[in-house]
Formats: structure tokens, C-alpha cells, sequence
């Protein structure tokens, strides 16, 4: 996963819990000065990040980008 490749960890080392994997997670970056916010009640799975200025484009899916 992201959270073992990001930060040097071995997968075996990962909670399979999912509490205690965003408690991990929040816990190493926060070295790094992220903020993790409390988690949300939606799988985001297949969710995407853009900037600022595609979502002014009007840019809502993944079609839009193509």
C-alpha cells in the first residue's frame, strides 16, 4: 500500500484494522507537518485530487480529464 511504500515500512508491519491504519498514518505524517482530518463515512477507493484550477475548468470526472 501507499502507507507502507510512502514511509520505508514492510507490508506485514501494516494494521489490517482500519482504525489503527489511518491512527498510523496520521501518526507519521504528522512529523512531516500533515494535518490528517477525522475520517470520513465514504469509500474513496476510486477518488481523485485536482487542483484549484481543473475544478474551475469544471472538470468533475475522470472523463473530463481525457
Amino acid at each position: 500500500s501507499a502507507l507502507a511504500v510512502h514511509n520505508g515500512l514492510p507490508s506485514s508491519a501494516l494494521p489490517t484494522d482500519a482504525d489503527k491504519a489511518y491512527e498510523l498514518a496520521k501518526s507519521l505524517d504528522e512529523r512531516n507537518g500533515i494535518v490528517w482530518l477525522q475520517r470520513g463515512l465514504f469509500n474513496d477507493t476510486y477518488a481523485l485530487m485536482v487542483r484549484d484550477e481543473l475544478v474551475e475548468q469544471g472538470i468533475v470526472s475522470i472523463s473530463d480529464l481525457a
